[in-house]
């Protein structure tokens, strides 16, 4: 039973499109629930008091999530042009206690309480381990936020993550990236990964399409528009290729959690297994021995960051692109061998496949990824049989 002397206190979530509000139950959880379209309102006050005038709710207390770095005395939202400072805002509804946090912040905590009823897995599931949970989502912008354990207690790290540089890695991406830059000129992820950047994305691919919101994408996308189908496909496989490299970042074990409305937008067009197949890890033997494999080139010397960068560069890589991919596992410059000629066999194979009568990719990438973790020749030969190059095809 509630108690009666409890305080009331409200629950928002202030995002760049929509503004979300609750009381917070008994429980903790969220009732009352109410959303509001702020382009129909022209504040956050406005937002707040409409709010409090439908539900006839008189809060002592707040605690709003707001999409906004919080470092000075007057909030700005990020993606809407509204502005507030907290202390007026409560003086202004009588608020005794008012706590602001980031978004994704509040995401963040919320994994403390997700329960399987609260999530649905993204392809096959796999038992998540003890330690770092990620967090990201697409909406008006892209948010990004992680729970970590430390000494037995959660501690959320918010973070700008989606205002990071972002750029392409298959060769088929390099002239959408490049018509986003002409059009755009710094690209972050969240120029792409979010609502706006669905029409972005849409007029890089092709410069022709007319729409102009993430709705009007996702509607031409379901009605069987190529320009805009492929749109979605690019989108779905770029947030996978995000979502891998904040897992590699944080070494997420804990499980990467997507939120935002744009995903849950896109529906059927979110395709599960692209998005896992952006951010598959191809294991070619190299990960559990640190010895060069028996039949490659200088077999049975130990792996060094040199070596590794060497045999990069002559699978096709770039020079600045194999020393980067080596710095980042400079431990064991092996596994930079590993991400980068297996995502070469991968991408080989699924290209190849492409020209097949009836080609189907959700089809492919089901199979390939049903294959699990190969050497490398015989990784090439299993993809072969799915309409991929044959093992011969891979260089060293």
């Amino acid at each position: 039973m509630a108690d009666p002397a409890a305080p009331i206190v409200l629950l928002a979530d202030i995002g760049g499109t929509n503004s979300r509000f609750a009381l917070a139950g008994a429980d903790g959880r969220p009732t009352r629930m109410l959303i509001i379209e702020n382009d129909t309102v022209p504040s956050l006050e406005g937002a707040i008091a409409r709010y409090l005038d439908k539900s006839g709710a008189r809060p002592s207390a707040a605690v709003l999530a707001v999409a906004a770095p919080l470092e000075s005395e007057e909030v700005a939202l990020t993606n809407r042009a509204w502005r507030f400072r907290p202390g007026e805002l409560a003086r202004r509804f009588g608020f005794a206690k008012l706590r602001l946090v980031n978004d994704f912040e509040a995401i963040a905590w919320a994994l403390t309480r997700v329960t399987s009823d609260d999530a649905h897995p993204v392809g096959p599931v796999i038992t998540a381990r003890p330690g770092v949970r990620a967090v990201l989502g697409p909406g008006t912008g892209l948010g990004v936020a992680a729970l970590v354990p430390v000494d037995g207690r959660w501690h959320v790290l918010a973070s700008e993550g989606g205002h990071a540089s972002f750029g392409p890695r298959a060769p088929e991406e390099v002239e959408v990236f490049a018509a986003l830059m002409r059009e755009h000129g710094y690209i972050s992820a969240e120029t792409i990964l979010s609502g706006p950047g669905l029409p972005r994305l849409l007029h890089a691919v092709d410069p022709r399409s007319h729409a102009k919101t993430p709705e009007g994408v996702v509607a031409n996308a379901l009605a069987g528009d190529a320009a805009a189908l492929a749109t979605a496909q690019l989108f779905v496989r770029l947030l996978g290729r995000f979502a891998g490299g904040l897992a590699l970042t944080l070494k997420a074990v804990g499980g990467v959690y997507i939120a935002g409305g744009v995903v849950s937008r896109l529906g059927a067009l979110f395709d599960a297994q692209a998005f896992r197949a952006a951010r598959v890890v191809i294991d070619i033997g190299l990960h559990t021995g640190r010895e060069i494999p028996a039949g490659w080139p200088g077999a049975g010397e130990r792996w060094t960051p040199a070596l590794a960068a060497a045999y990069l560069r002559r699978s096709g890589t770039g020079t600045e692109m194999a020393e980067s991919e080596v710095q980042r596992y400079l431990g064991w410059p092996s596994q930079a061998i590993s991400y980068k000629l297996g995502e070469r066999v991968w991408l080989a194979a699924r290209r190849a496949a492409e020209a097949r009568p009836g080609f189907d990719l959700r089809d492919w990438h089901a199979g390939a990824l049903a294959l699990g973790a190969h050497g490398l020749g015989d990784l090439a030969t299993e993809l072969a049989a799915l309409g991929g190059p044959p093992a011969q095809n891979v260089q060293l």
